[in-house]
């Protein structure tokens, strides 16, 4: 079971972009100028990840630096507080600092992750400080993303008024060995231009727990027309009577156990798709990956029958005994 780096994520619902990740800046909120009689900084964070890290490997050590800046030409900024909350999902967690912003840190433990603290009584202008964190992840991750906040603050009006200085979040990817599976099918006849039910299964086969799991499904019909080819369709919604599901158009299962199964069901009004062909594929994504992709989507086809009752053959007209050749 292994970690992979994503990219900074600004909520949970973007976490379904997977890239690899080098460095996370904690971005200022801009804000109207600040008034020109008030001394004003520019500080500024960010964070940069071990540029050798690809993955976390629970129990081994991950490394992360924190940088301090001000920007400003001629105003130092007082009484900075730099705070970084780390994931619950790390331990044993320590600091070590450099540069010339005379940043002074210490290390909080508490039940949900370490907070590490930093202070500085004055950042002047152009001055840095560098603040090494190393911790360890768990064996066993408490959750399917690592999201680790950082936050500036100071006494010195800064160039971005208010809250300048937005909490960061760091997403990283966990991997389990899971085999999971996804098959449909119809209940009942289904007919384009009129209605359709399905029942779709998703198994995990296993060795391990698939964590976070999103099922969704897809009607779409093709259809050749005047104009040229054309397709157009729509997302039916799912629901499931399982306790580890969630259904709001798509499904999100949050936990499932080797050898499990969830049955999922939609009803779908097909009047809209007239075309001569309907298509309907339901996808499952393991957002841990999984053994096998292959079986993480179904497609289902239905050709258009027609409505037009079968009219009776033509009877044959009788055909003429051949005459034998005159002798």
């Amino acid at each position: 079971m292994k970690t992979t780096v994503r990219k900074p994520l600004a909520s949970l619902a973007a976490a379904c972009l997977v890239a690899a990740l080098s460095s996370l800046t904690l971005t200022p909120a801009y804000a109207e100028p600040a008034d020109d009689s008030e001394p004003v900084a520019d500080l500024y964070a960010s964070q940069v990840i071990d540029d050798h890290l690809s993955y976390v490997v629970p129990g081994e050590e991950v490394t992360f630096e924190l940088e301090v800046v001000n920007l400003s030409k001629d105003v130092p900024s007082e009484d900075v507080v730099l705070t970084y909350e780390l994931d619950p999902s790390f331990t044993g967690t320590t600091v070590e600092t450099s540069g010339d912003a005379g940043l002074s840190c210490s290390v909080d433990t508490k039940a949900d992750g370490n907070v590490v603290t930093c202070t500085s009584d004055s950042i002047g202008p152009g001055q840095q400080g560098f603040v090494k964190v190393t911790t360890r992840a768990l064996e066993e991750p408490k959750d399917r993303y690592y999201f680790n906040e950082g936050g500036l603050t100071s006494a010195t009006k800064n160039a971005h008024d208010g809250d300048y200085l937005t909490y960061a979040q760091l997403g990283e990817f966990v991997t389990w060995d899971a085999d999971v599976r996804i098959s449909a099918e119809a209940v009942g006849e289904v007919v384009p231009g009129e209605s359709g039910e399905w029942t779709i299964t998703v198994t995990n086969a296993g060795p391990e727990t698939a964590k976070s799991l999103l099922v969704d499904s897809l009607v779409f019909q093709s259809k050749i027309t005047d104009q040229g080819p054309s397709a157009w369709g729509y997302f039916p919604e799912l629901s499931s009577e399982a306790p580890n599901v969630v259904c709001d158009l798509a499904c999100d299962v949050e936990d499932l156990a080797p050898g499990e199964s969830i049955i999922l069901t939609t009803t779908v009004d097909l009047s809209g798709l007239d075309g001569d062909e309907v298509e309907a594929t339901f996808s499952v994504f393991p957002f841990g990956g999984d053994l096998n992709p292959d079986n993480n989507q179904v497609t289902l086809r239905y050709e258009k029958t027609s409505s037009e009752p079968e009219q009776p053959a033509e009877p044959e007209e009788p055909v003429e005994p051949e005459q034998p050749a005159e002798p």
